[in-house]
């Protein structure tokens, strides 16, 4: 309910975002769609970007159970977790994205931060 008002049903658009759902593989190609599927190299971004920004009226108002509830679900739309699964600390890390090896590292020399 919190979701649907911005995402749409079932995550595939709404009136304020567009769809989180499909886009695999479209990063090697000049039509990219953002979703959470063909861009997070790793789940557990997913997770922090929901648990810090979601919902966009009160964000940081879910709480880690039921972020993880969201972060399984969007996962299991984008086919890359069962109906069943469970997403916990543990089991998050593990689920391999499919965009993992898309990034590359950045070792130009003027690229380098210190704190």
């Amino acid at each position: 309910s919190q979701c649907a008002s911005c995402h749409g049903a079932a995550a595939a658009g709404g009136p304020v975002f567009g769809p989180m759902v499909g886009g695999i593989g479209s990063f090697k190609t000049d039509k990219r769609l953002l979703t959470p599927g063909s861009m997070y190299p790793y789940a557990p971004v997913l997770f922090d970007y929901v648990r810090r920004a979601m919902p966009m009226n009160a964000p940081q108002s879910l709480s880690n159970d039921q972020t993880y509830a969201v972060t399984a679900y969007l996962l299991n739309l984008n086919g890359l977790v069962p109906d069943d699964a469970v997403m916990t600390a543990a089991s998050l890390p593990a689920v391999r994205m499919p965009n993992r090896d898309g990034f590359i590292v950045d070792d130009r020399p003027d690229t380098r931060a210190t704190r």
